[in-house]
């Protein structure tokens, strides 16, 4: 028994590039319409020059890392954004640098610091109430602080 295998149709990796595109859509993030792009390639020139499926899927894989190569140092050149409100999702990095005045005293390291209308848990030395605090950094949803 001999198993015959035959070209498929041209509009093989067009339907390919456009389930791709479709996918893309459907799914975070972006990198399947990379695979789309080197699938309608491959379709362009299959419709040109017929060829064996194995050359196609030869020419996908290199099509697809050639234009993965391109795309990727492009995509991040245009991933960065200057925001005039960098911290605008994570608040806590704006307190860093000020100083606040403790409503309740540090004891053993732990504490807790009203700014606004909001209570931060802080770590920094002892101190009792009243005394002022200037805040260095943050470690998670905590703030550091130290006197001052």
């Amino acid at each position: 028994m001999d198993i015959i295998i035959t070209d498929g149709s041209i509009w093989t990796w067009w339907i390919l590039a456009a389930a791709l595109f479709i996918a893309e859509l459907l799914l975070p993030g972006v990198f399947l319409i990379w695979l789309g792009v080197a699938a309608a390639m491959v379709g362009l020139i299959n419709f040109f020059v017929p060829m064996p499926w194995q050359i196609e899927v030869l020419l996908f894989g290199v099509f697809s890392i050639g234009v993965i190569a391109i795309a990727n140092p492009w995509m991040k050149r245009r991933q960065v954004m200057k925001s005039d409100r960098p911290n605008l999702n994570q608040r806590m990095f704006d307190y860093v640098g000020k100083r606040y005045m403790l409503e309740q005293p540090i004891k053993q390291g732990r504490g807790q610091l009203r700014i606004e209308d909001t209570y931060w848990e802080i770590v920094g030395p002892e101190l009792p109430e009243g005394s002022w605090v200037k805040v260095t950094g943050v470690d998670g949803s905590r703030l550091i602080v130290e006197s001052g």
